[in-house]
């Protein structure tokens, strides 16, 4: 059973790291074992398959600013991204 998404998500800019953190969801009693953060464009396109936060245990990652930049990502300067 997929659990309901996580809200409500913060992001916050710490350093040279974008912090995303979150509130676990309802599940319906049943634990969950890690998360799986996704990176898309504010208007929900999926930037890439890769994620750069798998299976996320807590309720928080962090990603480094270089990495939406460059690599996988390779976002250029003001693209708005949502997680």
């Amino acid at each position: 059973m997929v659990p309901n998404t996580p809200e409500p998500i913060a992001t916050a800019l710490i350093g040279t790291n974008v912090e995303i953190a979150w509130l676990a969801p309802d599940n319906r009693g049943a634990s969950i074992v890690s998360y799986d953060v996704q990176i898309m464009t504010f208007n929900g396109t999926l930037i890439q398959d890769q994620l750069y936060c798998k299976q996320v245990v807590g309720l928080s990652c962090s990603i480094p600013m270089y990495s939406l930049s460059s690599g996988i990502y390779n976002l250029s300067l003001g693209t708005l991204i949502k997680a």
